[in-house]
C-alpha cells in the first residue's frame, strides 16, 4: 500500500513549521562587549499537541556574554501539530538574532564583521564546556579575505552599481553534534578490501562516502577499496537519521 498526499494536503496533515514571533533585546558596555541578551519567542501550537519552536536555542552558546535570558511559550490554536523542519529552532530563531547582531553593531559603530569576533564565545557557555570543534574565526577570516569585506562601505545604501544598491553581509552560526549509542561492522577481507555496514539511513547527506574514508583512515586500505553497505535491519544498529546525529555517533 502507498498513501501518496496531494500537495495541498501536505500543508495540513504532515507538520509544518509553525509561525513565530521573536524579540530581542541586546546590551553593550562602551567597548562592543556584549553584557546582555534577551530572545523571547512565541509561536502556534495545535490543541493536541505542545510542540515548542526552540528558537533562542542557539543563542544560549554562540556569543560570549554573562546575562542570557532565552524563553519560549506556546499558543495553541486549531491548526495542525508543528514538527521540526531543517533546522527545527535554529532556522527561524538566527535569522533573528543575527539580525539583532547587526543592528546592535550598527548603533555601537562598529563593522558588523568585527563586532561579531569580538564577541564570539570560546567555549559552550550554555553548558560549561569547551568546544568539541569550533573553526568559526577562521572561517569568517578567510570569508572576508575571498569576499573581499575590505572594500566594504559602512554607511547603509552607499555601495552601488549603476542603478541597484549593493548590500555585503554576513551571519554566523552553530549547531550541535548530538551522539547516541550505535554500533558498526568493519570486515577486513583476504584480499586486501574492507566492508563495512551499519543499520542507519543516507538520506543524502554523503554518509556512505564519510564511512568510507573513515575505515580507509583507520586502517589505510585506500578508500576505493572500501565498500560500504547500510539500511538493513540485519546490520548493527544505528541512530535515526535526524537531529545532525549521525556522524558523530557512527564516526
Amino acid at each position: 500500500m502507498q498513501l501518496v498526499l496531494p500537495r495541498a494536503q501536505m500543508f495540513t496533515t504532515v507538520g509544518h513549521r509553525p509561525e513565530t514571533r521573536q524579540r530581542l533585546r541586546l546590551a553593550t558596555d562602551a567597548s562592543g562587549k556584549l553584557v546582555s541578551i534577551r530572545h523571547e519567542s512565541f509561536n502556534n501550537t495545535s490543541m493536541l499537541d505542545d510542540y515548542t519552536e526552540n528558537c533562542g536555542g542557539v543563542t544560549k552558546s554562540l556569543y560570549a556574554c554573562d546575562n542570557v535570558l532565552v524563553s519560549h511559550k506556546i499558543s495553541s490554536i486549531n491548526r495542525g501539530t508543528p514538527t521540526s523542519m531543517r533546522a527545527p529552532g535554529a532556522a527561524p530563531g538566527l535569522f533573528a538574532l543575527e539580525s539583532a547582531i547587526d543592528e546592535m553593531a550598527l548603533a555601537s559603530g562598529m563593522d558588523p564583521l568585527a563586532f561579531r569576533k569580538l564577541n564570539l564565545a570560546d567555549k559552550d557557555q550554555s553548558v560549561g564546556l569547551p568546544w568539541s570543534s569550533n573553526h568559526l574565526p577562521e572561517a569568517i577570516d578567510k570569508a572576508a579575505e575571498r569576499f573581499g569585506w575590505h572594500a566594504r562601505k559602512a554607511d547603509i545604501g552607499s555601495m552601488r552599481e549603476g542603478d541597484e544598491i549593493i548590500g555585503y553581509g554576513m551571519g554566523a552560526c552553530n549547531w550541535e553534534a548530538y551522539q547516541v549509542p550505535t554500533d558498526a561492522r568493519v570486515i577486513l577481507r583476504s584480499d586486501g578490501t574492507a566492508l563495512a555496514q551499519c543499520g542507519l539511513q543516507d538520506i543524502g547527506t554523503g554518509t556512505y562516502t564519510i564511512v568510507a574514508q573513515t575505515v580507509s583512515q583507520l586502517t589505510g586500505i585506500p578508500v576505493e577499496r572500501v565498500e560500504v553497505e547500510l539500511g538493513s535491519s540485519s546490520f548493527p544498529a544505528g541512530p535515526v537519521s535526524g537531529g545532525s546525529w549521525v556522524t558523530a555517533s557512527v564516526m
